[in-house]
């Protein structure tokens, strides 16, 4: 069983929270966001957190692959992300076909998301 790694409080007190992302096909993939007490955070709090995330996906890519640059970040603000509260997608890829196929995944997500809910699907 993977452990994650423990996550230091903002500067504001606030608390982030790590978790692992189970798309198709790709293996490490996790989301570092504020906890679900404090989904709204300050500019600050987004550029703590964003530090906080480069050196989580280090560690990350460390582990998974012994290499520390195996690594990509992707930060979601809230106002273009579908769940609320700005967030870190952390994916530590085996290669740049794992990576490029995380990207499909992500985008064929966002795609169709809207369809769905247009069919009368629930959203998730």
């Amino acid at each position: 069983m993977e452990t994650l790694p423990d996550l230091p409080l903002l500067a504001t007190g606030r608390k982030l929270v790590i978790s692992r992302m189970r798309p198709p096909f790709v293996p490490h993939c996790y989301v570092l966001r504020l906890s679900e007490s404090d989904l709204v955070a300050a500019d600050t709090d987004v550029t703590e957190m964003l530090a906080i995330a480069l050196l989580t996906a280090r560690d990350l890519g460390k582990n998974a692959f012994n290499d520390s640059a195996a690594f990509t970040i992707i930060h979601n603000g809230h106002s273009v992300s579908r769940s609320t509260g700005a967030h870190v997608h952390m994916v530590c890829p085996g290669s740049r076909w794992h990576k490029a196929w995380f990207y499909f995944v992500l985008a064929l997500k966002n795609w169709l998301h809207p369809l769905h809910r247009i069919l009368g699907g629930r959203a998730r």
